[in-house]
């Protein structure tokens, strides 16, 4: 989320913005007092914004899925792709077709999207929008997927032959350092601007 959203959310959640000088380079920024900037934390929380989603955009892993966008005028009409959270994506999609139905989803790692695409498209699939398409049978699609995902090695499982870097430890941010002895919580510390831990 850019500032510009992160602002904008903290409005519409009811909250005001605060001009305050930021003590580390003495410029007046936006902020938020500290109670209130925890809640906002905590709503961001509960929306699914936290550490464990976060270290599913770092791993890339999540789950691939197959979903009918209007099953009740268009049952042939499907959509495609990779998610790091099943629940968010499918309301996402409900905002625009709210009968959107899940038809099955597998457990995936980002890099394998295109190749799942490529698999589950190879017959009978004319596509209208992006990761968009209209089947001729839904269920050849689904099955398709699910010889793709059997070749596939364990997404959830760390990779043998590739084994993770290892990372020196960080410095604390700012955020962390001086955190307990603030009043007020500047946009730029808290973590609904993109490149800010949490």
């Amino acid at each position: 989320m850019d500032r510009s959203h992160a602002r904008r959310y903290v409005v519409r959640h009811g909250y005001v913005w605060m001009q305050v000088r930021d003590p580390a380079n003495h410029q007046v920024v936006n902020a938020l007092p500290r109670d209130q900037a925890l809640e906002v934390l905590e709503l961001r929380r509960q929306q699914g914004f936290c550490d464990a989603a976060r270290q599913s955009v770092v791993t890339g892993i999540g789950h691939f899925y197959l979903v009918r966008l209007v099953p009740d005028l268009d049952p042939n009409r499907v959509k495609l792709g990779f998610t790091t959270s099943l629940e968010a994506r499918l309301a996402a999609h409900r905002t625009a077709a709210p009968t959107a139905e899940l038809v099955r989803c597998w457990p995936c790692r980002a890099t394998w999207e295109a190749a799942a695409i490529a698999a589950a498209t190879t017959v009978g699939c004319r596509q209208i929008g992006p990761e968009v398409f209209v089947v001729g049978d839904v269920e050849a699609m689904r099955e398709r997927l699910d010889a793709f995902f059997v070749l596939m090695p364990s997404a959830t499982r760390a990779s043998q032959t590739h084994p993770r870097p290892t990372t020196t430890p960080k410095a604390r941010p700012r955020s962390e350092m001086r955190f307990a002895e603030m009043d007020h919580l500047p946009l730029s510390w808290l973590p609904l601007a993109p490149g800010r831990p949490s």
